[in-house]
């Protein structure tokens, strides 16, 4: 069957381009405490002082792990980032931009058990009660 016609011919789409505009305009209104953003960045900020590495993740890895994790806590249901949202999102976000000084075939496993360390390691803000919901 698949020699005269391939399934995905009768895919039809499940959004409009307006819908995922829209959809990208309400993660940008996901509120993020002051807090949150300054874990996202010291994550981050700690990829870049690991000896393991030749190269951390730069200010564009912080800014993708903020906006994913809005997209995380509305996904979620919420309106507002909490430090879990980062936590999830980051082993997602990190790995794919930080270089190994030894090239290896494991170096996506070993990248995503290095964000894993630093995800130990940085301490999670307290819940602020901005974080909370309205």
């Amino acid at each position: 069957a698949q020699m005269l016609k391939h399934p995905i011919e009768d895919l039809k789409p499940v959004m409009t381009l307006e819908d995922v505009r829209e959809l990208r305009e309400s993660i940008k209104r996901v509120h993020v405490d002051e807090s949150i953003i300054d874990y996202a960045v010291t994550i981050v900020h700690q990829t870049r002082n690991r000896p393991s590495l030749r190269l951390g993740s730069s200010p564009r890895g912080s800014l993708g792990l903020i906006r994913t994790s809005q997209a995380r806590a509305l996904l979620d249901g919420r309106n507002y980032v909490i430090p879990d949202d980062v936590k999830r999102m980051a082993p997602w976000v990190l790995p794919h931009r930080l270089v190994s000084i030894r090239q290896t075939r494991e170096k996506m496993a070993e990248m995503a058990q290095l964000v894993e360390e630093i995800l130990g390691e940085v301490p999670v803000p307290i819940e602020a009660s901005s974080l909370k919901e309205d």
